[in-house]
Parts: C-alpha cells; sequence; structure tokens
C-alpha cells in the first residue's frame, strides 16, 4: 500500500524508516556537483564515521585490509530525477519529487560481490550477512 493512496491508522502495518535513505547519495552528489560539499568529506560522513560511530571501523567504513569491500561506484555526469512513482522505499514517496540532481550510484558491491550495476538489483537475497561491533565503554 502506498502512502499518498491511502491514510494508515494501524501503526503496526505503516511502513517505516524514512523517505530519503535511498536518494541521500545522489542528494550529496549533486552538492559536489555544485560545489558546495568535496567527494571527501561525502565519504566521511557516509561511510567512515557510521562506522566508527556503530564500533564497525576495522570491518566497514574505509578501503583497508580486513574490511568488507563494500563500495559504490558513482557517476558526477550522470543526472536522476526523483519521482514518487519510481520510489523503492515501502512509503512510495519522496521528499524529492520532481527534483532532477546530478551525480549517482552506477554500482554497488558488498564484500566485492556486484550487487546492483546501473539501477538494476542482480545481487542474490541473502547475501547480506550479520556484522558484530566493538563496544566502547
Amino acid at each position: 500500500m502506498k502512502a499518498d493512496t491511502a491514510v494508515i491508522n494501524d501503526i503496526w502495518v505503516a511502513p517505516f524508516g524514512i523517505p530519503g535513505v535511498e536518494t541521500a547519495i545522489s542528494i550529496l552528489l549533486d552538492g559536489v556537483v555544485r560545489g558546495r560539499i568535496t567527494l571527501p568529506h561525502v565519504v566521511e560522513v557516509r561511510s567512515e564515521r557510521p562506522a566508527m560511530i556503530y564500533g564497525l571501523t576495522g570491518q566497514k567504513g574505509s578501503l583497508r585490509v580486513g574490511c568488507d569491500a563494500d563500495l559504490i561506484f558513482v557517476d558526477l555526469n550522470q543526472k536522476r530525477k526523483f519521482e514518487n512513482s519510481k520510489t523503492i522505499s515501502k512509503c512510495g514517496w519522496t521528499p524529492y519529487h520532481g527534483r532532477e540532481v546530478n551525480g549517482d550510484v552506477v554500482l554497488t558491491m558488498v564484500r566485492g560481490k556486484v550487487v546492483m550495476i546501473d539501477g538494476e538489483i542482480i545481487g542474490e537475497p541473502g547475501w547480506g550477512r550479520f556484522v558484530t561491533r566493538e563496544i566502547q565503554l
């Protein structure tokens, strides 16, 4: 059920999360193209810092020996227009509907295996794995 077609009165069937998770990287890449943020800063705020905050440094967040090879490849020249009808999220809408941006993810790798290319998911279900974190006291 798309959120824009019906009112959801039951919290247990309402889609969770926030619209925007699937658009965040493209929004940041558009900022790079417009000179508002640097690509190294995008890497820091979307990869390095989250890994540190969640205690996953050494497993995630950087290109180092021993870290998972979770990578995205981006094309700063690729244009993308956000549309509610193309939203993958269960909420069914995006706060950026109608906005066109420069920059998008063109390939995604999880632990060194290609799972998405040119917007098509080619990864197999079940490829994910539980990652334990270091607890900092």
